[in-house]
This record gives structure tokens, sequence and C-alpha cells, in this order.
């Protein structure tokens, strides 16, 4: 290891000095969520990913275009309309067995993950699941998007989210469904 030919009294400092940045990294990742929950969000396009004009659902694929691995999802993104700092985007596409569609939603930083999301898709049925990780780009929540569910979801209006930050306050997370059938056909998600 480094530190094994150093004295004690450097060890110390260098722990110590290390505590102070983790502890400030840590008050950057609360401070910039709690600039999120401020600042209003908009959709947003993103580059790499097709779009027809008007229409809030991005396409992306991996693969060649003709090739039959190609694999395609499509997508939400929500941004800060100053910074254009992502705040959420919700993700639909095939499960790894491509037999079943997948929804992966990614929340900032700073939210309590023992509560869990909530989705509700117009005034119906709300389904629970848990965020699985975070890491710098926020945190990742995966639900299995069965028939009814993505029947659901292509003939709905708005899907809401629901989270808790860390400071107590409800984070609420509206995205349209509109063209999300469209964008599911065009990108051959289950279609």
């Amino acid at each position: 290891m480094a530190l094994m030919g150093i004295s004690t009294r450097y060890k110390t400092k260098a722990a110590a000095i290390l505590i102070v940045v983790l502890g400030g990294l840590s008050l950057l990742f609360i401070n910039s969520s709690a600039a999120l929950a401020q600042e209003t969000p908009v959709a947003a396009r993103t580059q790499n990913a097709a779009q027809e004009e008007g229409q809030p659902w991005n396409i992306r694929c991996s693969g060649e275009e003709v090739a039959p691995e190609r694999a395609c999802e499509i997508f939400q993104r929500l941004t800060l309309a100053k910074t254009g700092q992502r705040v959420s985007e919700f993700v639909i596409g095939l499960s790894e067995d491509k037999k079943n569609a997948r929804g992966v939603l990614i929340l900032p930083l700073g939210i309590l993950l023992d509560n869990g999301i909530e989705m509700q898709i117009d005034d119906d049925q709300i389904f629970k699941f848990k965020p699985r990780y975070c890491v710098n780009d926020g945190c990742y929540a995966f639900i299995n998007l069965d028939k009814p569910l993505l029947s659901a979801l292509k003939k709905g209006g708005v899907v809401e989210f629901r989270a808790v930050a860390l400071s107590g306050k409800d984070i609420k997370i509206k995205m349209t469904l509109q063209g999300v059938t469209k964008a599911l056909r065009r990108a051959a998600v289950l279609y």
C-alpha cells in the first residue's frame, strides 16, 4: 500500500483530509439535488437520437441500422431550462432476453432510497418499485413492464413518478405519454 512507509502522524492527517473532501462532495450532491428541486424541468432533445419534430420521445439504437441484433429503446429526458442538467429520464426498451419490455427511471441524487418510487399513469393504479443503485449521474430504478402495464402506458396521457428528497420534500416528476405508441412502433420495441 502507498501509506505503509508513512508515519502514523501523516496517516492521521491524510485520513482527516480525505474525510473533509468526502464530506464536501456529499454536501455538493445534497446541494445539487436541492437546486434541482427549485428549477423547473423541461423536455429536452438529445444528441445522437432520432426524434420527430414536436414529439417528446426520442429513439436510440445500438448496432447497425439494418442488422437483426440492433437493439432500440425510447426515452424521454427532462432537463433544467437554465443549465441543461438532466433531472430525470424514463427509458422503455426490451429486457435482456428480448421477450419483455423494461422501464428504467433515472432520478437525481439526493432521494431517500428506502421510500422507493411510485409511478402512476393518469389517475389509475399506483405501481411501487425501488431504486437499484445510485452513481454520479443519478439513481437508477428498473420496472418490469408486463403487457397490461405497457398497454396502460400506450393508452395513457401522463405518467407521474414520485419520490422523497433527503430534505423530506416530495418530488413529483410528470412526463407526457403523447407519442409513446408511435415511438415504440418506430423503435420496434415489442411490435
